[in-house]
């Protein structure tokens, strides 16, 4: 079956979905979920390689913008060879910056030629103002000897795909482990936190790195860091491992308390955090309190004040998995969790409190497998689009502003499979050849993958 990627709302109450299973397609679905295009986009036509799905964003012209890395195996199965594709799609599903996207980087250049090191690429984009976007990505072009993380680098393509910066790149620091988020300033540029140790780097519109390369370090917590978010003026929230918030200013110097705010949390995990609109933020995490499992909301005002009382306000029972936590327009969000085969959704405002009256079952589909990881997006009016799996299939849905939900979709681009295959012989050392012989229902590309016994891939 195939994995959901990304799913991107198009501004005009529907959203972009990008499924995975070894390639990736496109689709637009429109506010009443029915298909926009005549047939799913594939991002690559190129059978013979594997397109893992890296990132995506709506662009400021309503485009969709997505990042993929280009893999391809060799009959080495420690070997192979990997490169970042960057590719621009209209409403209407055509792609505009070429059939293959844009290599910015490949695999001669980067050094990418171990699979362990291919599986690290990391790599993050958002939108610029004027149609195309920043990217931010880690290779391994100038790293030499083993245990060494990739450095990182950026570059900016404008609305027609040109490369604005230096043609391989800018280069911003080393031995980096994790890009942790990116955020569009208020000056046409960018800010990129990555690390460790936690690093912040703000790079202007002409590509200027205003902090220098090795960008500056945080001023308050260093270690164990679970979530990050910035604000429209650029400040920063973060929670660490002993259930700390922070809030610093754009040049990571504290503006709460330098050893953050304590929340009052017994064994919990973090399921993310967001700003509001008002500089404050807003948690959400399951706990196990007094024995009570469940999961919480809490704001914290811009003081760092909490306004869901001490201990947060209490949206769902036990503790749930494939949770999501999604910003509304209007200061409120959207919260799911999975609990036995049943998925959830509310609709709380800024104080944790519901705006529906409670809870809205999204759906009991997954008797044999639990759903899997779902996506959610806003709709641009109040209502929440919703994509997830049940073990066999993708679905679609969706609940409006009212918390009324709609009907599912099912989601998947048809693929022509063969309809029967034969061996001539199995390899062996008296016959180390054979002859793979398929029909298919149509004339179509083909991807032939041989594994060995053990599961691994040789060739491809």
């Amino acid at each position: 079956m195939y994995y959901s990627r990304a799913l991107v709302p198009d501004s005009y109450g529907g959203a972009y979905t990008i499924l995975w299973y070894g390639r990736s397609w496109v689709q637009r679905f429109n506010q009443d979920g029915i298909p926009c295009w005549d047939e799913w986009v594939e991002l690559s036509a190129n059978g013979a390689h594997e397109q893992w799905y890296i990132n995506s964003t709506k662009s400021t012209d309503n485009c969709l913008i997505v990042l993929y890395l280009d893999v391809q195996f060799t009959a080495v199965p420690e070997l192979g060879r990997g490169e970042f594709h960057i590719q621009k799609i209209d409403s209407s599903g055509t792609k505009l910056w070429g059939d293959q996207g844009i290599i910015f980087t490949n695999s001669d250049l980067s050094g990418q030629n171990n699979i362990d090191q291919i599986y690290g690429l990391q790599a993050r984009l958002i939108p610029s103002n004027y149609g195309g976007c920043f990217v931010v990505w880690t290779d391994y072009r100038d790293v030499t000897g083993w245990g060494y993380h990739p450095d990182l680098y950026c570059q900016k393509f404008s609305s027609d795909g040109e490369i604005e910066w230096q043609e391989y790149g800018i280069f911003i620091d080393s031995d980096v482990e994790n890009i942790w988020t990116m955020h569009r300033d208020q000056f046409s540029g960018f800010d990129v936190i990555y690390g460790p140790p936690i690093k912040l780097q703000k790079v202007d519109e002409s590509g200027l790195l205003i902090h220098g390369a090795g960008g500056i370090q945080s001023q308050v917590a260093t270690a164990n860091i679970n979530w990050f978010t910035f604000n429209p003026n650029g400040e920063i929230f973060f929670v660490d491992g002993q259930h700390n918030i922070y809030k610093t200013d754009n040049e990571f110097l504290p503006i709460w308390p330098i050893n953050g705010i304590h929340l009052n949390y017994n064994t919990g995990y973090y399921k993310g955090i967001k700003a509001d609109s008002q500089g404050g933020a807003c948690l959400y995490m399951e706990d196990t309190r007094n024995g009570t499992p469940g999961l919480y909301f809490q704001s914290i005002d811009s003081d760092g004040n909490f306004l869901s009382g001490d201990s947060g306000a209490w949206v769902f029972p036990g503790l749930g998995t494939y949770t999501t936590f999604t910003k509304c327009g209007d200061n409120s969000f959207f919260l799911t969790q999975q609990v036995n085969h049943q998925q959830y959704v509310d609709r709380v405002d800024f104080n944790g409190v519901s705006v529906w009256g409670g809870n809205v079952l999204l759906c009991t589909k997954g008797t044999n497998y639990p759903p899997g990881k779902p996506l959610a997006v806003t709709d641009g009016a109040g209502g929440l689009i919703y994509l997830f799996d049940d073990g066999t299939n993708m679905w679609l849905s969706k609940v409006d502003a009212a918390g009324n939900l709609g009907s599912y979709v099912t989601v998947a681009p048809e693929v022509n499979k063969p309809e029967s295959f034969h061996l001539s012989a199995f390899p062996n050392p008296f016959n180390p050849t054979t002859t793979i012989r398929y029909t298919l229902p149509e004339n179509g590309r083909v991807t032939v993958t041989i594994y060995d016994q053990l599961g691994r891939r040789v060739n491809q």
